[in-house]
């Protein structure tokens, strides 16, 4: 570590940092230094030191802090803030850069000076954007309450799941998973590792309606035990397995990103979690830095690129014809096209809430609201989505800025529509943001323990499992999350729209192995609603005995009959009305020539008139046995206008175009 060459001949007895006592800006930062060091480093301000060290000068006090060491060695100014921090809290790493990394103490001095000489504007931006610094942030509350929060979520999507898997993927269901699996396996050339990844779940063990309920029942379990803060670690490892088996060995029905982002949190959180046999509920248990930071690191992911894929999405449909400097810039920097973008031109909400895949009441009513309404609501999405997210790891007034505003990007979305359990989700993981200073005194007076003892901070169990080797174990894994969260969205930005398509390339090491940890569901590169679809097609399902008089099956929660009031299904996740939407779009842009495979079983299910599938319905049009002949039809449907819903009641007007 460069020093001076200033020594002292009667130096401390242990570490002694002087600093202005007149500078409202060094008390504030050394009022933290000193909660962080400890006994480890003793700290006065120059004007009680007064000439105790005749070597420095007054006026040399002022300007910057000392570091005197007991063996009379001096250190100034950044080489003073990097030393100080080393001998208290193990942070050497800053001290290392300082001293072999070249160019790094120059522009560390540089920036000392340049704080050093504003100290008064800058005193009073830290207590806009930290507070007191002297808090230290601590997360015992929000970390305690995530855990037991995403064992709700893992609870409540296991539950969903199960109530619909016999008509799914039941051993009597639209796709058996007897079946699927059957046909993993028949595929030719492929070696048993292949078929695992095809499906990577341990319903290869019993591919049935057992093997199902099996892994259900522990995912419940789990969750249960989760949410009460028994057996924490081991808890969320079941469920990311079980969960994991359901997402990768589930066909058609749980290939959603929500699916992913929650196998992909519960593996993030692993690095947090206690591994005890009770997280008591007040326990003051700061979780691991590593942990939490990697939390974040996962929803600056899943946010920041929601953003980012409506930047880079250009449409086959030409663009405006005369785009505003905005569109300019951006195409200008991103290198896409200005194309068919409704996302750019500021008009994909005025379409969103009635093609969203299953609209809510509420979703209307937004709907109808006037251009300059979803104009504003988009730019504020498009800011929260790709500005806000890099104000996670900022100081702790706009950490918890950001979170806010994510939350409430969250309810505003639960409000309008139906996504099942995903906004809650995101909304957990913004929790972490949330250190314990946010929440209300009564709760903080809670997490202080009747000793009192300053919180402590996660530890490593001195067990095998948690040895030195394994938190070298947590931190290859942290490092492996962030670097594979820095592929996808290098992947992202690689595969936007250009006039000119990249040029085939074998994938390199990281993307292969960006590649495999997708297909196991344990990471994705988030991008939700990057393609504003701007019409509704419908599939009505219909059957009939003769020919002649068709009946309509009714769905309980995809739009079917106009006059139906759309509901909320939120947390519930309804999968074959949400596959619906998606085979209605398939079906519409190949004009007809594509139609799913499993819309085919379905229908075949109808016919047959299975009961575990007709379950999944609201209506059953053929109480006394199935119809003879079942028939798909394709409307276009739209949100009736408030004239319209006033006059006839109506919800939804439609208009027949194939069937």
């Amino acid at each position: 570590m460069n020093s001076t060459d200033l020594r002292v001949a009667s130096p401390p007895s242990r570490p002694l940092l002087v600093w202005d006592g007149d500078c409202r800006f060094c008390g504030l930062w050394v009022r933290r230094w000193n909660a962080m060091t400890g006994e480890a480093v003793d700290y006065e301000p120059y004007q009680e030191v007064g000439n105790r060290f005749p070597e420095i000068q007054a006026t040399d006090y002022a300007k910057e802090i000392h570091l005197i060491l007991p063996d009379g060695r001096v250190f100034r100014a950044a080489a003073a803030v990097f030393q100080t921090l080393a001998l208290g809290t193990g942070h050497g790493g800053w001290q290392w850069l300082y001293q072999k990394l070249p160019g790094f103490a120059p522009i560390t001095e540089f920036f000392y000076r340049r704080v050093a000489s504003n100290r008064s504007t800058l005193s009073l931006l830290t207590k806009i954007f930290w507070g007191d610094p002297s808090v230290r942030s601590t997360f015992c509350f929000s970390g305690m309450l995530f855990l037991r929060l995403l064992g709700l979520v893992f609870l409540v999507a296991f539950i969903s799941f199960w109530g619909q898997s016999a008509g799914l993927v039941g051993d009597h269901g639209i796709i058996p998973e007897k079946l699927y699996f059957d046909s993993i396996k028949a595929m030719p050339g492929l070696s048993g590792f292949e078929q695992f990844m095809r499906a990577p779940s341990l319903l290869w063990l019993s591919p049935d309606s057992a093997g199902l309920n099996a892994i259900m029942g522990t995912g419940v379990a789990c969750s249960l035990l989760m949410m009460m803060g028994l057996l924490p670690g081991w808890a969320l490892l079941g469920c990311v397995i079980t969960y994991g088996s359901l997402r990768g060995g589930v066909p058609i029905f749980l290939d959603f990103q929500w699916d992913i982002l929650l196998v992909e949190t519960g593996f993030v959180a692993l690095l947090m979690v206690p591994w005890g046999w009770w997280q008591r509920p007040w326990s003051p248990r700061d979780p691991p830095k590593i942990g939490r930071w990697s939390l974040w690191w996962l929803l600056f992911k899943l946010m920041f690129l929601s953003g980012l894929v409506k930047l880079l999405w250009n449409g086959n449909g030409p663009g405006p014809a005369n785009p505003n400097w905005f569109r300019q810039i951006i195409s200008k920097i991103t290198d896409v096209p200005i194309g068919n973008n409704t996302w750019l031109d500021g008009t994909a909400l005025q379409f969103h809430y009635f093609t969203q895949p299953i609209p809510a009441a509420t979703s209307w009513w937004f709907n109808n609201r006037p251009a300059w309404f979803q104009s504003t609501s988009l730019w504020t999405c498009m800011a929260i989505e790709l500005i806000v997210p890099f104000l996670f790891f900022a100081p702790r007034r706009l950490r918890h800025i950001a979170a806010l505003l994510q939350i409430f990007l969250q309810v505003m979305i639960m409000l309008s529509g139906n996504f099942g359990f995903f906004n809650l989700l995101t909304i957990v993981l913004c929790l972490l943001l949330l250190d314990d200073s946010f929440w209300p005194k009564r709760v903080q007076r809670l997490l202080q323990p009747r000793t009192n003892k300053k919180p402590v901070r996660a530890s490593i169990p001195a067990n095998a499992l948690f040895s030195r080797t394994g938190t070298i174990l947590r931190a290859t894994l942290a490092g492996f999350v962030l670097v594979m969260g820095l592929v996808l969205i290098w992947e992202t930005w690689e595969d936007r729209t250009r006039d000119k398509p990249l040029e085939p390339h074998q994938p390199n090491f990281l993307e292969s192995a960006a590649n495999n940890m997708q297909k196991l569901g344990l990471v994705d590169s988030y991008g939700l609603f990057r393609v504003m679809t701007t019409e509704r097609p419908e599939i009505i399902l219909e059957g009939s005995d003769d020919g002649q008089k068709w009946r309509e099956y009714e769905f309980v929660w995809k739009p079917g009959d106009p006059m139906r009031e759309p509901s909320f299904t939120t947390p519930h996740m309804p999968r074959l009305d949400w596959q619906m939407w998606f085979a209605a779009l398939e079906i519409y842009e190949s004009r007809g020539t594509s139609i799913p495979q499993w819309l085919e079983l379905f229908a075949d299910q109808l016919k047959a008139g299975n009961p575990n599938v007709l379950a999944l319905l609201d209506n059953n049009p053929f109480p006394k046995g199935p119809p003879k002949q079942v028939r798909l039809r394709l409307y276009l449907y739209k949100f009736a206008t408030p004239e319209e819903h006033e006059k006839t009641g109506a919800w939804w007007t439609r208009t027949l175009i194939a069937g």
